[in-house]
């Protein structure tokens, strides 16, 4: 199996030098020189797969590139002139020269050029553009260099990082003498421009390098932010090389080894990357990553995918870039920006003091002499407000002290209570965490949380890395907790404060997927592993079951809300019997919204709100009337009469035209609809009262965070099939789907949609087309069957494994229907296919509810024979064979 990592073998060197011998024998044809430029490319790769050091190889590569310039630059009688150089700036000044790198190069002048010069520059460019090279030129003067690069800090940097390739020695170093001026760019400027440069980066980021497809050089803990270091140190330091600072205080020789195996893994990564797209590619696409998986030599294992196991190695990495590169920022500000400064000290207690507003420990030795301290130094930060962060000094003696944190400083009391009281603060949790698992201290006090992070899940459901996630989830549960955030979820910050312990829900968060990528229900392993930190951390029985049954059922009101029919009795008194008390319920309900809101930034929306805030508000009433059953006479009792008070208030309809509608209902509608669902239908209903009635009507914010469409029509065998076909076809997303037909064969159907950004549809213009054409469609079915085509998979599915197609049939006691959830890679236009298959087998639908789980469409649907009828077996198995033969089709 190949090494991801550059291990400790001896170097191993490519035959560069024969290749070099090849040059002076090249004609100027640029055939002879785009021939010597894929020979080196092979003589490279054939380097990479034999295991060669990548620094090595890109020194090669640039090496090569050099030679090949440098050879055309003598073509063209270039060398012969004193008063211009070739100069290499860039990522190419650097030489870490990949195979899809841009070549950044610079003609510098000593002067405006003669014509004769201009022309031969001009002939240069092109020959090199002939040879198909990701070409980056510039010709400046030194004037212009310096003056150019002085006003803009980007031109400035590039300048910075630049190589002689050919040309007088003097003019170059005119040049950088220009450069290394104290007027250009002084270097507190500098650093002050880059740290800012590299906040903004980070933050389109989301702040987080953990996201689903990374960009290796621009993502938070990527290429870039050790470019960001090398330009630091060049402006101030004068030194090229991040190892000239061993020994002088900012980094240690064991520091520097670990920032050069996390950039080496992803040189090798980015190379491989390059080699496999053909260009210049920094973004690990899912189209991409497993490819990547198989070349590194990872294979699948139980509850570990090969490309999960490469992703996690390639974020652990990135975290190294982090953990190190923070620290030395902070050194460098120190050193930069405050040594003028006199330090100003405030102590704080026995073990630290504050510096210029960074925390430290006040002994280099404090936490061999005292290792609790490891924990209270997170405590003191929640404590001292104002502080800027830990002092970098501190930072490295965290590092270096992380193997105290073994069985017996888990044991010792101090430190469980130290860790309980950084979970119980009313203010800090999230962040302080958050900055444990960076610095490593949170995996070594939690060994269980060790395995979970940087392990991502090769899907489109989770955007995040399981650990990052984890602490996400955390800190949209503290924020029901912050005043300024309680215009977000006001319900969920009321019942927020209800809590008896806020504590209990950031401890069944920190575990709730605790247990993935170990194979078995993560759910129940999870739960066992809270059990077991509660009995050590001294939590009594009652928030032990708590936290343990949180942990174990954390997506059981997420699985009812989006899978169930929640406005069924049977349901609610299902899940009420299941959550047993109110105290539970506001947890999970609590627990459940962090959930979803920190697993993807995407999938939260009105409509989940609605459903959780739905499904809570029901089962709270079930739970405090536990002795007072809820009856289905009850419910079409109460929803009738409230719809008669609404119609009474908004509209003068006479009661016995109301009354004689409804008796063409049936029970089974005032059962599944609110009170103001059926007013607005029995408006729609009576003013469309003709022989012939077409009616389709829009709510742009319908009572559940979508947009609702009522259609009113003649009923036929198609009718279902043909409006969801038309409203896929718009581009909407079908999010539940309720198919009711009247005594008198009228279909009354509403379609709960969000447009294809998980948006309401505001745009009056837009919603007036979709009636129009959902009308035409009404009119003209014969046209919609012909219009039926299939839409083209995005991109990310594409790359993603099909999982397999799941089909089951359920008959519930007391019902007249059969349910059936289908589990099938997602697509466009599914629904409507399932309910072609399903008008083809006789089969009617009463509901649809469709949720989508990662790149699974999870869709459960309640369906009748056409004599209202619950399926029997073999018609049950005749629709899943025409089912999965559907399926089986579209993914061909």
């Amino acid at each position: 199996m190949k090494s991801p990592v550059p291990c400790r073998a001896p170097r191993q060197a490519i035959n560069l030098a024969s290749w070099q011998q090849s040059l002076p024998h090249l004609s100027d044809q640029p055939g002879d020189y785009k021939t010597a430029i894929t020979a080196l490319k092979i003589l490279i790769d054939q380097g990479f797969d034999k295991g060669c050091y990548i620094d090595d190889l890109l020194k090669d590569m640039t090496q090569g590139m050099d030679a090949i310039l440098c050879r055309v630059w003598d073509n063209f009688g270039l060398s012969e002139n004193n008063d211009c150089a070739l100069i290499a700036v860039g990522g190419y000044g650097r030489a870490e020269l990949h195979p899809g790198s841009d070549i950044d190069i610079l003609v510098l002048l000593q002067s405006e050029p003669d014509p004769v010069l201009e022309e031969k520059i001009s002939r240069f460019f092109t020959f090199l553009w002939d040879l198909q090279l990701d070409l980056g030129n510039s010709v400046r003067t030194v004037r212009e260099c310096l003056d150019e690069g002085a006003n803009d800090i980007t031109i400035a940097t590039t300048l910075f990082e630049s190589r002689r390739l050919a040309g007088p020695e003097a003019l170059y170093a005119e040049f950088e003498a220009g450069l290394a001026q104290p007027g250009f760019w002084d270097s507190k400027i500098f650093f002050e421009g880059k740290i800012e440069e590299q906040r903004k980066r980070h933050k389109r980021f989301g702040d987080s390098g953990y996201g689903v497809e990374p960009n290796l050089k621009e993502s938070p803990g990527g290429l870039r932010d050790l470019h960001i270091i090398a330009w630091i140190i060049k402006r101030h330091f004068g030194v090229t090389r991040l190892q000239s600072l061993i020994g002088e205080g900012f980094i240690t020789e064991q520091e520097y080894d670990t920032i050069c195996l996390a950039r080496n893994l992803l040189w090798r990564i980015r190379y491989a990357l390059h080699r496999l797209t053909g260009r210049k590619e920094d973004r690990l696409l899912f189209a991409h990553q497993k490819a990547l998986a198989t070349e590194f030599g990872f294979q699948d294992a139980p509850g570990s995918l090969a490309v999960e196991q490469f992703m996690q190695r390639y974020f652990l990495a990135i975290t190294d870039i982090r953990r190190v590169g923070e620290m030395l920022l902070q050194l460098f500000d120190e050193e930069i920006l405050l040594r003028d400064q006199p330090a100003k000290i405030e102590p704080l207690n026995a073990h630290f003091h504050i510096t210029n507003g960074y925390l430290n420990i006040r002994q280099a030795s404090i936490f061999e002499q005292h290792p609790p301290a490891l924990l209270e130094l997170f405590k003191q930060l929640q404590q001292t407000p104002g502080l800027r962060g830990i002092g970098a000094v501190t930072i490295r003696a965290v590092r270096k002290s992380l193997p105290l944190i073994n069985d017996q400083f888990r044991a010792t009391p101090e430190c469980r209570h130290l860790f309980m009281d950084i979970l119980s603060s009313t203010h800090g949790v999230y962040h302080q965490l958050q900055r444990m698992n960076t610095y490593g201290v949170l995996a070594a006090y939690l060994p269980v949380f060790e395995n979970i992070v940087g392990r991502m899940q090769f899907d489109l459901f989770h955007a995040y890395t399981v650990d990052e996630h984890t602490l996400m989830v955390l800190r949209y549960a503290r924020r029901l907790a912050v005043p300024e955030h309680r215009d977000e979820l006001p319900q969920c910050s009321e019942i927020f404060q209800q809590l008896r312990k806020p504590q209990l829900l950031y401890i069944a968060a920190l575990f709730h997927d605790i247990a993935k990528g170990r194979g078995g229900d993560h759910s129940e392993l999870g739960a066992m592993d809270a059990k077991t930190f509660c009995v050590q951390h001294g939590l009594d029985d009652n928030d032990t079951s708590l936290i343990v049954w949180l942990v174990n059922t954390h997506l059981l009101m997420s699985t009812v809300a989006q899978r169930k029919d929640i406005s069924d009795p049977d349901v609610i008194r299902d899940f009420a019997l299941e959550v047993k008390t109110k105290q539970r319920l506001k947890y999970l309900y609590l627990l459940t919204v962090s959930d979803i809101r920190g697993t993807n930034p995407t999938l939260w929306n009105d409509w989940k709100a609605s459903l959780l805030a739905q499904l809570y508000r029901r089962s709270i009433d079930t739970l405090e009337h536990q002795d007072s059953k809820l009856t289905q006479a009850n419910i079409i009792i109460d929803s009738s009469q409230t719809a008669l008070q609404l119609l009474h208030r908004s509209q003068q309809l006479k009661d016995t035209d109301i009354l004689a509608l409804w008796e063409n209902m049936g029970s089974d509608y005032f059962q599944h609809q609110s009170a103001e669902s059926i007013a607005w239908h029995t408006r729609i209903m009576l003013k469309h009262c003709n022989e012939n009635p077409i009616s389709v009507d829009i709510l742009p914010h319908g009572e559940h965070g979508s947009t609702e469409i009522l259609i009113y029509a003649k009923a036929h065998p198609r009718f279902f099939s043909l409006i969801t076909a038309g409203i896929e076809h718009l581009g909407l997303n079908i999010l539940d789907a309720r198919i009711h037909t009247t005594g008198k064969r009228m279909a009354l159907d509403t379609f709960h949609v969000l447009d294809s950004q998980g948006q309401t549809i505001e745009n009056q213009l837009r919603i007036q087309d979709i009636k129009n054409q959902l009308l035409q469609l009404i009119s003209h079915p014969e046209q919609g069957q012909c219009q039926h085509k299939p839409l083209p998979r995005p991109r990310q599915l594409k790359s993603l494994d099909s999982g397999k197609t799941q089909i089951q049939f359920t008959n519930p006691t007391g019902k007249t229907y059969t349910e059936v959830s289908i589990s099938t890679p997602d697509r466009p236009g599914l629904l409507a296919d399932i309910a072609s298959t399903l008008y083809q087998e006789n089969v009617r639908i009463l509901l649809a509810r469709i949720a989508t789980v990662s790149e699974q469409a999870e869709d459960i649907l309640h369906i009748t024979t056409h004599q209202q009828q619950a399926l029997n077996p073999q018609q049950q198995q005749a629709l899943k064979s025409a089912l999965l033969q559907v399926q089986k089709a579209s993914s061909q």
